[in-house]
């Protein structure tokens, strides 16, 4: 049904824009021209709708399709099963659909040596494949995964890959892995199931090596099947580690589970595969004939269309063949150059040519490219002065793009015309994917363009590349932001509740604009010092005035408040300016302060945050006077913003441990909840959801000496490393171990990171875990402290409060959230510190700064419901 429903608005979407197109065609042409600028910008934002809808649809028919066919096939009528494996997410892009497969013929020697590999039971569980970057390991993966799907071997298959971000990192490997395995090996689906289950509703946030082993691991125990994951190197370091530590040890449950592995011969790598390495020949030894035969046979195939057409000689094929040493990447890239030119043979003529030895490797053809594209002479000089630098600009957008974009959008970010064009000339070594963004075709030019040694003139620095980004997102906020963007009617629903939100979204907020709000600030962070002086006066006239509550508007409607609190805290450091670092600690103090109405109803960024920001917030008195018609709050108001909070409120049960990170600037806390929170601690509020994986207490909590990683230790008798950023749970490297104290007079030392461990450490704990400490050093090993210096705090609730009148509205209450509720509408939010003087007007406090403060409000101005947007002056 869910499906059923994302196909009809997708039908609709579609029958929309076809409806536009028949209205277009059927005008004169004068009638055509004098709307077409209307035309545009309308036919742009039925494309936005159409692609949101487009995504939707693919992730949910990625995972019932096949599934819902199988079972039909089957006569199962047991569908609902169905509905446990959409509470998967996994990832369309890493099943390897955009990579290409060997051409037939090619590679035999190592596709017979794998499959023989993986047929016969009695040969190790893993096998390596590793050589340099663009020797054609991918495509190699690519094939083999469809043969084994074909024969029904397939587990399942994970491309990495640097152009998707959500690619590069272990966050959605399990759910990926676990939803192939049930289209592919169907009768593992109850056991996949059953693994959903025990994890429950907190799925999306399970620690890795937990979900691995239920989601994963324990489906495949008794199955021979065959697991392909293809660019390990391309993973994000730190995963890629905890990923390949849980696969090795989990092999023994497993027994009849083979894993084909590729990768760059990275180090780290090295270090834990180096004995399940293939003996296979090098991919890309000239000497060896076997490679020189795949190579001519590659390049015959791709030029076969123009020996047809006379464009090319056989001759001439086969001497390019000969000069390409035998890498996949160099052929590939030197016959799309070839294929796209105007003049075959000229430009072949021009690769080849000694003097120039643009084949002489990668490099060299990738400087080549650039060269022609930008119609550089010998001397240096191009026939556009503006060309090197439109060029270098769009691939400073590209490289540094924190998601794929579009041409248009890149554009926009830009303010340029000139990205089509360039991705035009560059279409060699740029790739244009079916959702319309720009890509490079393989990491090797990326890797080119950042060594200072092999790209000039068209080298750059990522940070710079970072700081172009910044500004271009900066600009488009400061172009595009404006009030109530979502055009919403009413101020008294959440978010959530306002049926077409998604649709107003879509189309309200186009894409620079929700990139643009979304990574300003990781730009910022990752770019240099010099970009940060020069974007200065920008920044400082973009924090003033009413350009921060509109760019609220946006985060709110993306959800992404969270995000940009936890970029806030670190921005401040990345400017120099006193009044720039303050306005950007009163926009974090504004948003810690008001997160729920900010978070959850647009409308309320100025209707309730407004008159109870404290008075003395720049955001206030900069827009007080433009948003007149709101509350005022008499009695009870902040001068400034409150300290944190005595009593921090989040955790279900009692506080057993806490601790500070090493720059004071976190805390974390261990629970009776079963759970571990992080926490501001200089706002008093919680960072992210709360970490789950222990059974139950959590007795100890600490951080690692560098703030990257979080040790706790519970009742259930284990202990877990976590990682301080993402919250996920997983080991840490060789040089990292934990000192823990269990409930018998004695301390143990732990290694996390360390595959083999001696018999004492890596028999599971017998006692409860008392206390914690990560630490670097292996020979410093701190004393644990005893349990009684753990001060059990208890969590404190807000109990709901008696009901009480607001000028207009009857039977009005004040919800625990701080929400103040008439008839299921939400009027208006109120501060935790103003909630019981609310109620109890009548109390005079003092100091009037007590949290129990009397709070009196002026409602004669105020406006809401559908009156709301005249809030503005």
């Amino acid at each position: 049904m869910e499906l059923l429903l994302v196909v009809n608005t997708y039908e609709q979407k579609l029958g929309n824009v076809l409806a536009k197109i028949r209205l277009t065609r059927s005008r004169g042409w004068f009638e055509r021209y004098s709307n077409s600028r209307m035309d545009k910008e309308e036919i742009a934002t039925l494309r936005r709708d159409v692609d949101a809808c487009w995504k939707d649809f693919m992730r949910k028919l990625t995972v019932q399709v096949h599934e819902a066919t199988r079972r039909i096939e089957e006569g199962v009528t047991n569908i609902g099963d169905i509905t446990y494996i959409t509470k998967l997410f996994p990832l369309p892009s890493a099943t390897g659909a955009d990579h290409n497969t060997c051409l037939p013929g090619t590679r035999t020697g190592v596709l017979d040596y794998i499959r023989r590999w993986a047929d016969h039971q009695d040969t190790v569980q893993v096998c390596w494949l590793t050589d340099v970057a663009g020797a054609g390991k991918s495509t190699i993966a690519k094939k083999l995964s469809g043969e084994w799907r074909s024969k029904g071997r397939l587990g399942a298959c994970f491309f990495f890959d640097k152009n998707r971000p959500d690619a590069t990192n272990k966050q959605a490997f399990c759910d990926t892995i676990a939803a192939q395995l049930a289209n592919n090996q169907p009768q593992l689906l109850p056991l996949i199931i059953e693994g959903i289950q025990a994890i429950g509703p907190v799925l999306s946030v399970c620690p890795f090596e937990e979900k691995l082993q239920k989601l994963v691991i324990r489906p495949v125990k008794d199955a021979a099947v065959v697991l392909v994951i293809d660019a390990l190197d391309e993973c994000d370091e730190r995963d890629r580690d905890i990923l390949l530590r849980n696969l090795l040890r989990s092999l023994t449950q497993a027994i009849r589970l083979k894993i084909l592995i590729t990768s760059r011969p990275e180090k780290d790598i090295t270090e834990l595969l180096g004995s399940y390495r293939s003996p296979t020949d090098s991919l890309h030894d000239v000497e060896l004939k076997s490679n020189r035969d795949d190579i001519a046979m590659f390049v015959k195939h791709q030029m076969e269309r123009l020996v047809q057409s006379g464009d090319l000689t056989v001759e001439e094929v086969t001497q390019l063949a000969n000069r390409v040493n035998c890498l996949f990447i160099l052929a590939s890239t030197a016959c799309k150059v070839i294929q796209k030119s105007l003049s075959p043979r000229s430009r072949l003529q021009d690769l080849m040519d000694p003097k120039r030895n643009s084949l002489g490797d990668i490099n060299r053809l990738y400087l080549a490219i650039l060269t022609k594209a930008c119609q550089i002479d010998q001397d240096g000089q191009s026939t556009d002065s503006e060309a090197p630098k439109e060029m270098i600009e769009v691939l400073q957008a590209i490289l540094a793009a924190a998601t794929p974009l579009s041409i248009s959008t890149i554009d926009a970010l830009l303010g340029s015309k000139s990205t089509g064009r360039v991705v035009e000339f560059l279409s060699s070594v740029l790739n244009v994917r079916n959702d319309g963004t720009v890509v490079i075709l393989h990491p090797t030019f990326r890797e080119f363009l950042e060594d200072r040694r092999t790209a000039r003139p068209f080298h750059f620095e990522i940070t710079d590349a970072h700081g172009l980004m910044a500004k271009g997102c900066l600009a488009t906020m400061k172009r595009e932001l404006r009030f109530n963007i979502c055009r919403l009617e009413s101020s008294f629903m959440r978010n959530k509740d306002v049926p077409d939100f998604n649709e107003r979204v879509s189309k309200y907020i186009p894409e620079q604009l929700q990139y643009g709000c979304t990574h300003w600030l990781d730009h910022v962070t990752k770019s240099s010092p010099r970009s940060h002086e020069n974007d200065r006066t920008a920044a400082l006239e973009f924090v003033e005035g009413r350009l921060p509550l509109y760019w609220m508007e946006v985060l709110s409607a993306l959800g992404k408040i969270p995000k940009i609190l936890r970029d806030l805290q670190e921005v401040g450091s990345w400017y120099s300016e006193k009044k720039l670092k303050d306005k950007f600690k009163d926009i974090k103090q504004f948003l810690v302060a008001f997160s729920t109405p900010v978070s959850e109803s647009i409308p309320h960024i100025y209707i309730s945050t407004i008159p109870f920001a404290a008075r003395k917030s720049y955001i206030r008195q900069e827009v007080r006077g433009l948003f007149p018609k709101t509350m005022s709050v008499i009695i009870g108001y902040s001068k400034n913003w409150p300290e944190p909070p005595q009593e921090w409120q989040g955790h279900t049960g009692s506080v057993k441990s806490v601790a500070f990170s090493p720059d004071g600037r976190r805390i974390v806390s261990g629970s009776e909840d079963n759970t571990v929170r992080l926490w501001d601690a200089e706002a008093g509020q919680p960072l992210g959801e709360p970490l789950r994986g222990h059974t139950h207490y959590v007795q100890s909590v600490s951080f690692s000496p560098d703030g990257r990683r979080i040790v706790s230790g519970s009742l259930d008798k284990t202990i877990r490393v976590w990682d301080a950023e993402t919250g996920y749970a997983g080991y840490v490297g060789d040089n990292h171990r934990v000192v823990f104290g269990l409930n018998t007079d004695t301390i143990r030392l732990w290694s996390a990171g360390i595959r083999h461990t001696s018999e004492e450490q890596s028999h599971p704990n017998t006692h409860m875990v008392s206390t914690t400490t990560l630490n670097n050093a292996p020979d410093q090993i701190p004393l644990s402290q005893s349990n009684e210096s753990h001060n059990l705090i208890h969590s404190l609730h807000f109990p709901p409060g008696p009901h009480f009148a607001s000028p207009g509205f009857d039977d009005c209450k004040l919800l625990q959230d701080g929400w103040v509720s008439s008839s299921n509408r939400l009027l208006y939010w109120v501060p935790p510190n103003n909630r019981h003087g609310l109620q109890s007007s009548h109390i005079l406090t003092f100091p009037t700064t007590s949290h129990l403060r009397s709070t009196w409000i002026d409602f004669s101005n105020f406006c809401c419901g559908t009156d709301w947007t005249k809030c503005r002056e």
